[in-house]
């Protein structure tokens, strides 16, 4: 987000910042899968388990929609000149 912030997306940075924003965690949920993948060649059930668990939250972290996100765009329109 904050290579965002440097860079805004001038057109429609809030939607700029939901894409920035969906990109890192699309990233944590990558990172989850492969973690998850390396445990599961160790056999550590408990380890395996971890992974798990982190590979469904990152995931579902990543369903932005889900999120109410009029705080984030009031900021947005209140500061557009200044992203503009």
């Amino acid at each position: 987000m904050s290579d965002y912030v440097q860079k805004p997306f001038r057109v429609m940075p809030f939607d700029g910042a939901i894409w920035a924003l969906e990109g890192r965690l699309e990233t944590f949920a990558s990172e989850a899968r492969k973690e998850l993948k390396q445990v599961k060649a160790s056999g550590d059930g408990q380890d395996i388990a971890r992974a798990e668990e982190k590979e469904i939250l990152m995931l579902h972290a990543g369903s932005v929609s889900q999120y109410d996100l009029s705080e984030l765009r009031a900021y947005f329109d209140a500061h557009r000149e200044m992203l503009s």
